[in-house]
């Protein structure tokens, strides 16, 4: 359901994305990446209020799993929550509390700086990326995805800001990542730029998984 949410959303067929991620959200209310991508294709549709609401929800689900157990992957999903619905404050102490549990675990650090970005904060946003990096990060089809404004989005604020992408890039260039395969490779439309590589279509709006496997792929996340 996930995946097919995202390949309709990059279709900008938004009604049966809209569709596909009400029923994973009903089927997997408990994986918060339904809630926010459901979300984040609801914007896309022109549907801001509706998008609030569906965050809201995914907020209020993992607010109730911190209450009762401690889990750094809660705490990541919970800021950014926070900071898709403005509430600043909120999603800084969030990740300061990830931080705090896992300060060098590069999947964290890299999350971190995605949710400073969404806050505008680009310095930080670059820092913690960089951080990632330095322990091993390795996920640059997250890099494509969120740099995407038809895909995650998360790192548009970066994306205009040459200084910033080309030390971001270079870091991960020093891991033998081709750093064009970051480089932006889609319009406001969606539709691939003469000369972009790095990604396919069905690629654009999901993280580089391809088929069911991606719900589960993503459920390791949340440990």
């Amino acid at each position: 359901w996930w995946m097919a949410m995202q390949n309709y959303r990059g279709l900008r067929q938004f009604d049966k994305a809209i569709e596909m991620g009400k029923i994973l959200t009903s089927k997997h209310p408990d994986q918060a990446v339904g809630w926010l991508d459901l979300g984040r294709v609801l914007k896309a549709a022109g549907k801001p209020e509706q998008a609030r609401e569906v965050w809201a929800e995914g907020a209020r689900r993992e607010e109730a799993k911190v209450a009762t157990f401690e889990n750094v992957r809660t705490r990541v999903w919970l800021s950014y929550f926070y900071a898709l619905l403005g509430e600043r404050e909120k999603a800084l102490a969030q990740v300061s509390r990830a931080l705090a549990l896992e300060p060098n675990d590069a999947w964290t650090l890299f999350q971190v700086g995605t949710v400073h970005a969404l806050l505008n904060n680009r310095r930080e946003a670059v820092g913690y990326i960089k951080q990632s990096v330095a322990q091993g990060w390795h996920g640059i089809h997250y890099i494509n995805y969120d740099l995407d404004p038809n895909g995650g989005g998360a790192l548009v604020n970066l994306r205009d800001d040459a200084e910033l992408r080309f030390d971001m890039l270079m870091d991960l260039a020093g891991v033998d990542i081709p750093a064009a395969f970051a480089a932006r490779v889609h319009d406001e439309q969606g539709r691939p730029l003469p000369g972009a590589q790095g990604v396919r279509p069905d690629e654009r709006a999901g993280h580089g998984v391809e088929d069911e496997a991606p719900l589960q792929e993503r459920e390791h996340l949340q440990r």
